[in-house]
């Protein structure tokens, strides 16, 4: 075994070496050309191998093959699916989740070449310091996680505000891997309103971690929908293979995006008609002062809970926009000496359409008693005098039909 030992450390010392990427690159869409520029950095040493440190467009780079000769050039690269190359990369030398058993750069490059050698070559490396431990950190670990960048919710509902006059939704957020965004474009009419305060509109990106709600006005209906945005990135070996059979084949780890990720937000925004209200008395004369209050049971009109009081000014009322639906108009206050003929009103509110309600309130009958006191002889009027008046019968108010008096 001890003579197996120092052969492959013999021939790893006349070999040159090829090394990993170190991937701290920016999450974002990996693109790649269809060949890249190799190039060589330091030679690095430990325990009784040597390697030459490369990278492939300026990433660092792993050799696959350390029984060959180091490339030089360039190479074209494609997708690696191998998950144990694929971890290696991942948690070895400056990869994204690093074991934290490396004591220095030597140790964590050759370490990560020669495991992935080992894995892609069927060469033997088990005997080099600290490798058995590496191998049984990975071994351990899950394979890389799958980051997606998405909307926390693919619908977002949309309430009236009365008093703002505009279409809300509920609050969505971005959800992923830091440093991830999504981009899309509103609707004309639509703005997209952070948390902060900052207000976008027309085409937008947002980024994770944002909280947004988007606000329109009554002008803007239809369904509405970003379209697939998603984002899904998944960390994978790259291979850069030789066309040259004595020459190595080497590998890097990058974020690279799947383009079947599906992720959108929807909206479907609200329909509005409006309310004209004619207030009269039964003479078809115009009455002010009369207050009503619109009132419904769904919460995305704005007028659910207690609903919204108007006052009724020129004898008219009018309320525009209201969303569709259907609502109740309660007469919570009625013109000075008139009564309501019915209280309580179902108004059906439909799209691009105006509700006309016409209300009268009838004026109460009243008259006047006259009672002349005087004296019989002198005819002189007498002062002071005091009469209590009964009914001769039940008396009732005419127009609501409330007994006034009893007989």
């Amino acid at each position: 075994m001890e003579k197996v030992k120092m052969k492959q450390r013999a021939l790893s010392i006349m070999m040159t070496l090829l090394l990993l990427l170190g991937v701290t690159m920016p999450f974002a869409t990996a693109s790649f050309a269809a060949t890249a520029k190799i190039t060589h950095g330091d030679m690095i040493s430990y325990d009784g191998s040597t390697q030459q440190e490369m990278f492939v467009d300026g990433n660092l780079a792993f050799c696959l093959e350390s029984g060959k000769t180091v490339p030089t050039g360039s190479a074209v690269s494609e997708v690696y699916h191998n998950e144990k190359i694929q971890k290696i990369l991942y948690y070895g030398w400056n990869g994204p989740e690093q074991w934290s058993g490396f004591t220095s750069k030597s140790m964590g490059y050759m370490i990560t070449s020669r495991a992935l050698s080992d894995v892609y070559s069927g060469t033997d490396h088990s005997y080099m310091s600290g490798m058995s431990a590496f191998l049984a950190y990975v071994n351990s670990k899950p394979a890389p996680p799958i980051q997606n960048v998405a909307f926390n919710k693919s619908t977002a509902a949309v309430k009236w505000d009365v008093k703002k006059q505009q279409q809300i939704t509920d609050e969505v957020s971005v959800t992923g891997a830091e440093g991830g965004t999504l981009s899309f474009t509103l609707p004309a009419g639509a703005a997209l309103v952070k948390d902060d305060g900052s207000k976008l509109t027309g085409s937008v990106t947002v980024k994770v971690g944002d909280k947004f709600h988007l606000e329109a006005g009554a002008d803007v209906s239809g369904s509405w929908s970003t379209g697939n945005v998603g984002q899904s990135f998944k960390y994978q070996p790259l291979l850069f293979k030789s066309s040259k059979a004595s020459v190595q084949d080497i590998a890097t780890g990058r974020r690279i995006q799947d383009p079947s990720a599906q992720t959108s937000l929807s909206v479907q925004w609200l329909d509005f008609g409006s309310i004209k209200l004619k207030k009269i008395d039964e003479k078809s004369q115009l009455l002010d002062k009369a207050k009503f209050t619109l009132k419904s049971t769904d919460p995305a009109t704005g007028y659910d809970k207690d609903g919204i009081e108007y006052e009724v000014k020129n004898g008219r009322l009018v309320i525009d926009p209201v969303p569709a639906g259907t609502y109740t108009l309660t007469e919570t206050g009625k013109p000075d000496h008139h009564e309501e003929v019915v209280k309580v009103f179902q108004v059906v509110v439909n799209k691009d359409e105006t509700t006309e309600q016409i209300i009268v309130n009838r004026l109460k009958p009243t008259g006047n008693l006259i009672i002349k006191k005087t004296d019989q002889d002198t005819g002189v009027g007498i002062e002071g005098v005091e009469f209590t008046v009964y009914a001769a019968e039940d008396i009732y108010d005419t127009v609501s039909f409330k007994k006034i008096y009893e007989r």
